[in-house]
């Protein structure tokens, strides 16, 4: 039994990622909300609150660089955060999407407070992003299949340019990163998970662009390529002999002294697992997403 410390850490640790998989799936009815919105108010104050959001998040931003002495720091790092906000504005003329700027600002928040309990060592912000971006992806796979809502390119631009803002404003208020980059020697010892998730970013990034160009009102099945759902097929039993078949326990479990009586999660080897398994599960999560539309013949938009 471990301590009550180590309980309450790891109900924590599960609380983190829960509430990061509920509010990946609640931004799907978003909409939800712009619709009340303008029925109750108007378009133009629908429009307005994301902008208002936006300008929330900069005057927290600066009042804690401020608070920790790096307001110049913060400053630069919001410089390029707002010109990419400027351009979603201008360039994106539905200010429903407007919204996504703090949706996925948040998001870049949430999955950094996710990693960080665990993460030891340089990259976390590249791994926030690059988790953030993907739940952005999965986020228009959604979309996609609901009705009144509808897959597009463009979110996926918004969602990755608002998730890269959120970590430039993590950027500019943490303390820089201690430690090395030391865990990406265990990236080897996973390399069969390493290439599952090549594999499975490879089979998304082309179901992504073939969705694209199939969209159909109609049953999904009727267009969808059978070359590719045998990928997504193929993939997802993949991730199911991995994880049942070839658990890393070695890799998690070394002990970091020689001849130490209990072996100890080795924190290199944790870290090198977070650059693993979320990517592996959010692109499991995509593929799995297409096949059950497939099978259940459902429509996509």
């Amino acid at each position: 039994m471990g301590s009550p410390e180590n309980r309450y850490q790891g109900l924590k640790r599960v609380g983190l990622w829960t509430l990061l998989v509920g509010y990946t799936f609640i931004l799907s009815y978003a909409n939800l909300v712009y619709l009340f919105i303008i029925s109750h108010f108007s378009r133009i104050t629908a429009a307005r609150i994301p902008i208002a959001l936006v300008l929330l998040i900069g005057i927290v931003f600066i009042t804690a660089g401020f608070l920790k002495r790096r307001v110049l720091r913060c400053v630069a790092l919001m410089a390029p955060g707002a010109l990419i906000t400027a351009a979603v504005i201008f360039l994106v003329p539905n200010p429903n999407k407007h919204i996504h700027i703090p949706e996925y600002v948040f998001m870049a928040w949430l999955v950094f407070r996710a990693l960080f309990p665990d993460y030891r060592g340089r990259g976390i912000l590249i791994l926030t992003f690059v988790c953030a971006s993907m739940l952005g992806v999965f986020d228009e796979l959604l979309q996609g299949i609901h009705p009144h809502r509808f897959y597009g390119w463009n979110d996926m631009l918004v969602n990755t340019g608002s998730a890269l803002i959120g970590v430039l404003l993590l950027a500019g208020i943490l303390e820089k990163p201690s430690g090395r980059w030391n865990w990406v020697g265990f990236l080897l010892k996973l390399k069969a998970y390493a290439g599952a998730v090549i594999f499975g970013s490879v089979g998304a990034a082309v179901m992504c662009v073939v969705l694209a160009y199939i969209k159909t009102s109609g049953p999904l099945r009727e267009t969808y390529p059978g070359w590719l759902m045998a990928t997504n097929g193929l993939f997802t039993v993949l991730c199911v002999v991995l994880f049942f078949g070839l658990p890393p326990v070695r890799t998690l479990r070394e002990p970091e002294i020689k001849g130490a009586g209990d072996e100890q999660k080795n924190p290199h080897a944790v870290t090198a697992c977070l650059w693993i398994f979320p990517p592996l599960v959010i692109l499991l999560a995509m593929h799995i997403l297409v096949l059950l539309a497939v099978w259940m013949g459902w429509a996509f938009i």
